[in-house]
């Protein structure tokens, strides 16, 4: 017996068995694991910035990952000379977070005890000529981070209007906590994805 549809010639047993595949992939659909993919705040903090510390620490998770087998060499390479290696990039994150926190948050300077950690200024600099290594990257990266965390303890939600001013030679900005704390978020994503792109670059497109 054929049974002719409009697109193709089927016989009973090719239909059959086609309703089968539909009915197997109904079992399976109905046996599937469901699983809640879900932002918790970071505790021990304010609602609000719980989430942002978390929605921060979920980005650096992910470049953590992607460079923990990275060798000294490739931490120093450059891909293009005006392209800066992933090393500098990592210190360059950390910079970022204590500029923000410390210097515009908290009015304080960067001590020459911080300047030495992160190499300050590195990204004009040649970071293959440091002899760094991973693990001391990473290291600055938590220093400056766990200052942060102390920092943040202090504000509640409430706080995530108030301003702080960050000067510039030409300008002053008023930004908002809650414009800080979303702008390391979208610094630390914009790094991540260079970090990223230039392990692939390093290693001929594998990741």
């Amino acid at each position: 017996m054929i049974l002719n549809f409009r697109f193709w010639n089927l016989d009973l047993s090719e239909v059959c068995g086609f309703g089968l595949f539909l009915l197997w992939e109904k079992v399976e659909n109905d046996f599937m694991k469901v699983e809640n993919v879900v932002l918790q705040p970071t505790p021990n903090f304010s609602r609000e910035i719980g989430f942002f510390l978390s929605g921060l620490e979920k980005v650096r998770k992910q470049w953590r990952e992607a460079v923990v087998d990275l060798s000294k060499d490739e931490l120093a390479r450059k891909v293009f000379l005006e392209v800066q290696p992933i090393g500098t990039l990592i210190l360059h994150i950390a910079e970022g977070e204590y500029f923000w926190i410390q210097t515009v948050i908290q009015g304080e300077e960067m001590t020459e005890e911080i300047k030495n950690l992160l190499h300050y200024d590195m990204w004009f600099d040649d970071f293959a000529s440091k002899d760094l290594d991973l693990q001391y990257c990473l290291n600055a990266v938590e220093t400056v981070h766990e200052l942060s965390r102390r920092a943040l303890t202090r504000f509640s939600d409430e706080d995530l209007e108030m301003t702080f001013v960050r000067q510039r030679e030409d300008r002053e900005s008023h930004c908002s906590l809650r414009w800080i704390l979303l702008h390391l978020i979208e610094h630390e994503a914009t790094h991540k994805g260079q970090i990223m792109m230039l392990k692939r670059l390093l290693r001929g497109g594998q990741s």
